[in-house]
């Protein structure tokens, strides 16, 4: 039985490295050939395709992440990766040897990395949007607690006229709470008296 050849067992994001360095030795050959200056993006792009290759040997579980990275940069025309063939739209030039625009080799191999590797690229994101959830919550609590000690201060009277100013909701939620355990401390319930302010 023959041994599978390269391609036969390389992952997508193999065969992406391969036409990225396919696409970074194309641009530097041509540059040697015809005597002209690379940009900083391209050392960029060399700086991070070699990292990228290093981890795909050393570390592949980050390397799906660390290829993501790259082909983000890319995309942004931070790191170059073919720059003699003319596949950037450029914005504007800062004079830096970066030109901020959207490089449509590496979108066309982002979009091609997306595909295969759907199902993991939308764990990530609604793992991402799980974190910021879970941050934006524990910001609430802790404005709410904020709000709430300020309010315990205050007098009833005075609880009443600042429940009728525009307060954001987390003051809101906080003058409720210090509301009814006042109130409960009498046997009542204030939750309608506090109206929300439209």
């Amino acid at each position: 039985m023959s041994e599978k050849s390269f391609w036969e067992k390389a992952s997508v994001e193999d065969v992406i490295i391969v036409l990225l360095w396919a696409g970074m030795l194309l641009s530097f050959s041509i540059a040697l050939m015809t005597g002209y200056s690379l940009y900083v993006s391209d050392a960029i792009g060399f700086i991070g395709l070699s990292a990228v290759t290093i981890i795909a040997y050393l570390k592949r579980s980050f390397l799906l992440p660390s290829l993501v990275i790259l082909l983000f940069f890319g995309m942004l025309n931070i790191a170059s990766f073919l720059y003699f063939i003319n596949l950037t739209i450029a914005f504007s030039s800062f004079g830096t040897g970066i030109t901020p625009g959207i490089q449509l080799y590496s979108l066309a191999l982002f979009f091609v990395l997306a595909l295969f590797r759907r199902p993991i690229l939308i764990q990530w994101l609604k793992e991402t949007a799980g974190i910021s959830n879970e941050k934006r919550v524990g910001s609430f609590d802790k404005a709410v607690k904020f709000y709430k000690t300020k309010f315990e201060k205050l007098s009833e009277q005075e609880l009443v006229r600042t429940s009728k100013l525009d307060l954001t909701e987390e003051a809101r939620q906080a003058l409720t709470e210090v509301f009814n355990e006042r109130r409960r401390q009498v046997g009542e319930d204030s939750t309608n008296l506090i109206e929300r302010k439209e």
